[in-house]
């Protein structure tokens, strides 16, 4: 996974499909925010240009990950 780079993390509450998670979302450059997190064992990473975008494509990722 990728290091914090601002300092400045925010942790999120997610429930996904019913299952409590915690989703890390740092900013690692001018416009890239990462949001990381483990859903059911697997760690998922997702990457966009705002905080909540960097969450919304970790939640997609994890939703994927059930296949």
């Amino acid at each position: 996974m990728a290091r914090i780079a601002d300092g400045k993390a925010t942790t999120y509450p997610v429930t996904l499909l019913g299952e409590p998670c915690e989703v890390t979302v740092f900013q690692s450059s001018k416009t890239v925010f990462i949001a990381q997190g483990t859903y059911k064992g697997k760690s998922i990473e997702g990457t966009a240009r705002t905080r909540m975008g960097a969450l919304g494509r970790w939640r997609h990722l994890a939703e994927r990950s059930e296949d």
